[in-house]
């Protein structure tokens, strides 16, 4: 276009009605004379006013749900503890959570479409400038959601109703009930979801007392540090006669009890009965104080 709009305005400036040509003769040659001059004036001014279409490009991608709970803050991850995964995007397993809000510009008027690792993905606005998406780990496999357990690099894919398109890499990582993935509620969460149980609200486990037993898929607290782990397998051990002692052997599993965003499992012994509660795995003498039944 460039290259016409200067062929357009040479062209006009030697055909000048006002210049050193001019028009001269009959009315009627008068008018042959200027209707082409005047045919690529206009084209000149239509070509310098209109100019090239806006090309389609995403300029950012950021959640647009901050939640200090759960570690999103400016739009992405930020973590204080186990920060590998800071500065990634966010998929709950459920729409509502975590929207993303994409900026750029060219995306048009109406509505097109968009894609997430070529998975079609729900779309709740939709500017020139700006397209909000709700989307969740549903929307990428619709029948396992809670099988995400890893980050991802993907290609977000916009494409206009015109059908021209705008592709952008994203990082990102699954959540479960809003807890992230490589945090310790995300394990519990995620787990405990699995097996049809409710997910324990933040600090909001029920305290231990004597009467406590561990069992499969409780989840454990550790008030220090607030750090949350699951109950893989717990066996009540028995003395050389074959009698219970009200002991227990627990296997735990956590995630980031290291501030590592890492998978980790140890085994404790205790006699709840006694009040002798697990340790946690950073720290034997930090005792689980609330479990979720």
């Amino acid at each position: 276009m460039t290259h016409q709009r200067v062929e357009l305005r040479n062209q006009v400036s030697k055909h000048d009605i006002n210049g050193e040509q001019g028009i001269t003769g009959s009315p009627a040659a008068a008018i042959r004379a200027f209707a082409p001059r005047a045919m690529l004036a206009a084209l000149w001014v239509l070509a310098m006013t209109t100019g090239v279409a806006s090309a389609q490009t995403i300029t950012n991608v950021k959640v647009n749900k901050d939640n200090s709970d759960t570690g999103v803050l400016g739009g992405v991850v930020k973590m204080d503890i186990g920060k590998k995964y800071n500065g990634a995007l966010v998929i709950n397993d459920s729409a509502g959570t975590y929207p993303w809000k994409i900026t750029g510009k060219g995306f048009g008027s109406t509505a097109g479409t968009a894609t997430l690792n070529a998975k079609t993905v729900p779309i709740s606005s939709w500017s020139d400038t700006s397209i909000t998406m709700d989307l969740s780990t549903k929307d990428l496999n619709s029948k396992a959601p809670l099988d995400f357990s890893s980050d991802y690099t993907q290609d977000l894919k916009v494409k206009t109703k015109a059908g021209k398109a705008a592709t952008k890499s994203v990082w990102w990582v699954p959540a479960v009930e809003g807890r992230i993935f490589g945090q310790c509620t995300w394990w519990v969460a995620k787990n405990r979801k699995a097996a049809k149980l409710s997910v324990p609200p933040y600090r909001s486990y029920t305290a231990l007392s004597t009467s406590w037993r561990p069992a499969r898929l409780q989840g454990l607290k550790w008030g220090t540090a607030n750090h949350n782990a699951l109950v893989d397998a717990a066996e009540a051990l028995k003395d050389g006669k074959g009698k219970l002692t009200g002991a227990y052997k627990i296997t735990i599993s956590e995630y980031n009890g290291k501030n590592a965003n890492a998978y980790y499992q140890y085994a404790a012994t205790g006699n709840p009965s006694k009040g002798e509660y697990p340790g946690a795995s950073y720290k034997d003498s930090d005792k689980a104080n609330g479990y979720a039944p």
